[in-house]
């Protein structure tokens, strides 16, 4: 896993590139010293892969950043997922946005798109926003498996 730290008087962005796997434990115990914030963001747009000695890590290394703020933004589809199914990879802390999937029943287009959904926009409306398909622009609802996933955001 590769990051880099934006360090900021009120904010640390930790930008995270590559793989959730046995080695993440290891990046994250090398980051945590480096971060000069209270509240911690982890941008997570650059996760690509998360297997399950990687979830074990991830969860093992997190208790070192027990007395941070710590939150995610740009979290992909599968660790959402992960995250609804093991709820000790988000232990509690705040997600500012994540990748939901849609589909259109107006084209019917089958492939299940993703788009990323603020936590902000979410809870205002108390529901996923609609989210426009690529191929005929009309609106797309949320797949009916992930409506709950909502829930993360609280």
């Amino acid at each position: 896993m590769k990051y880099k730290i934006t360090n900021q008087p009120d904010v640390s962005v930790v930008f995270l590139q590559g793989n959730i796997d046995e080695r993440i434990g290891e990046a994250l115990a090398a980051m945590r010293p480096k971060l000069t914030a209270r509240h911690v963001v982890f941008q997570c747009e650059g996760v690509n892969l998360i297997n399950s000695i990687g979830i074990s890590q991830w969860i093992a290394a997190m208790k070192g950043f027990e007395g941070l703020d710590v939150a995610f933004s740009h979290m992909p589809y599968p660790f959402v997922s992960l995250c609804r199914m093991i709820p000790l990879l988000k232990q509690g802390r705040t997600i500012h946005s994540m990748q939901v999937r849609y589909f259109c029943d107006a084209c019917g287009d089958d492939d299940v798109q993703t788009s990323l959904v603020t936590r902000q926009e979410a809870l205002a409306a108390g529901r996923f926003p609609a989210a426009p398909c690529r191929r005929c622009r009309q609106p797309m609802a949320v797949d009916p498996n992930d409506a709950d996933y909502i829930e993360l955001f609280k």
